[in-house]
């Protein structure tokens, strides 16, 4: 498994329980946030396991193809790109519909500032990691994921 690869797959496992983690606090103290961090989340490790395809996709090489699908990778940093401005969307839209329906109610809010420190340092190791990884191998892909987590 080539680094890059690796890195992705870090990603998504990282992501994972990161998410679990978090949709199961939001569910226990009513955070907004947490909630909409923990489905953000959700679009890491989708998005992460585009990049995994992509790496092993971008690797194929076929007589129409010598060189192999290497552009394949800035394609899934487009769709990437794609994938932030639909949850920011989302996340928007539900903070509204909490905001309009009055839910504001936050139970054990030292479990929520607990989470959110955690998921900010896993976060920011996690987008570190990927970053440089990324740079090293030259992959626009795993460098969009950076920045996206």
């Amino acid at each position: 498994m080539r680094r890059t690869e690796k890195a992705a797959v870090v990603s998504v496992a990282v992501s994972a329980v990161m998410a679990g983690g978090m949709i199961a606090v939001a569910l226990v103290t009513n955070s907004m946030s947490i909630l909409a961090e923990g489905v953000e989340t959700v679009m890491d490790v989708v998005a992460s396991t585009m990049v995994l395809i992509g790496l092993k996709l971008s690797r194929r090489r076929s007589g129409r193809f010598p060189t192999g699908l290497y552009k394949l990778e800035n394609l899934v940093g487009t769709i990437i790109g794609a994938l932030i401005l639909f949850g920011a969307y989302e996340l928007a839209r539900e903070a509204i519909e909490r905001i309009a329906e009055g839910k504001s109610e936050l139970e054990s809010p030292w479990l929520v500032l607990v989470t959110a420190l955690l998921v900010l340092a896993g976060t920011f190791a996690l987008a570190r990691y990927k970053a440089k990884v990324g740079r090293e191998e030259n992959s626009p892909s795993l460098v969009a994921d950076a920045r996206h987590s």
